[in-house]
């Protein structure tokens, strides 16, 4: 049993990490010659996919394939896949310096080069950083709020990025170029401070939490321009401090001042969400919650001093 549960999370990283090296490198395709179609799991069964799985080395052969005609395509396709080859030796290789007060929130772009951050100056900001990644340069600094800005998200694949202030929360959609953004939406429903926010990864859905002791499911519409309430999840005692869909099953989490996170489970069309837990165990605020991006369990850290970790 543990040897399957191993065998799927293993399938699920190999997808995922096929996911992210496709967006790396568009112009590979499936139908690239070099790409046995097998290993898309197009003509393969479940014995045989298993068989290729328990070969640790599947994700570095893909990566391999997918970097093509580079000069060390091996070593390239390890620097991808290896978090251990990237952080061996440690050292700050940046520092962006521009906020004029307390930076509050940070977010990478999923593909293109770009960071975010939030500041209690009132403002984000967008910082292109070089191919090399030793060097950060702001492009862009989004003004319109009139507050701490707490949160800041990108959508994972249209050009948009949301904001969390004291106010409000915005949409703000970049140019082609990353080299501004302009604000197309003020999400007006909460009646206090929005402390984060977050977008579902495949659905056109926004959740916000806010100190209203709320947290909001927010549908975009599909140009991007315009976001809509479309639930209100009331049932926290105090403020919602952190909001996180989980990447793959139809939950959301949320932490909470009143020393709890609950789990919502969203319902087909994302126009609802029922709360079906309430994990109770820290004795302090829980500052943010994260899902573990394969594996069934749940991050809390708490100002208690501690991390917990629910299954």
């Amino acid at each position: 049993m543990a040897s399957l549960f191993a065998q799927q999370l293993y399938f699920m990283a190999f997808q995922k990490r096929r996911e992210q090296l496709e967006r790396l490198f568009p112009h590979h395709s499936e139908n690239h010659p070099n790409i046995p179609p097998s290993i898309y799991g197009v003509v393969i069964n479940s014995k045989q996919k298993c068989d290729l799985l328990s070969k640790s080395y599947l994700s570095v052969i893909l990566a391999e394939k997918l970097v093509g005609n580079i000069r060390y395509p091996r070593r390239h396709a390890q620097m991808i896949l290896s978090r251990q080859h990237f952080f061996q030796n440690v050292k700050c290789v940046a520092t962006l310096a521009g906020h004029s007060n307390l930076v509050n929130s940070v977010a990478f772009h999923p593909t293109a080069p770009l960071l975010a951050t939030g500041s209690e100056d009132d403002t984000a900001k967008l910082w292109r950083f070089s191919p090399d990644g030793s060097a950060a340069t702001c492009v862009a600094t989004l003004k319109g709020h009139s507050s701490n800005v707490c949160s800041v998200a990108f959508h994972p694949t249209a050009p948009l990025l949301a904001t969390g202030s004291w106010e409000a929360a915005k949409l703000w959609r970049f140019s082609p170029d990353c080299m501004e953004a302009t604000c197309v939406a003020t999400l007006k429903g909460h009646c206090y401070n929005v402390m984060s926010v977050v977008f579902h990864p495949t659905e056109p859905l926004l959740a916000t939490g806010s100190d209203d002791k709320t947290a909001k499911l927010w549908r975009i519409s599909p140009d991007g321009s315009a976001a809509t309430c479309v639930a209100t999840l009331a049932g926290h005692s105090n403020s919602v401090w952190s909001v996180a869909f989980h990447p793959t099953a139809p939950l959301l989490a949320t932490g909470s001042d009143d020393k709890t996170a609950k789990l919502w489970r969203l319902s087909p069309d994302g126009l609802e969400a029922t709360c079906v837990a309430t994990l109770v165990g820290h004795s302090n605020t829980v500052w943010s919650v994260a899902f573990h991006p394969m594996a069934p369990l749940l991050a809390t850290i708490s100002g208690d001093k501690t991390v917990k970790l629910w299954r």
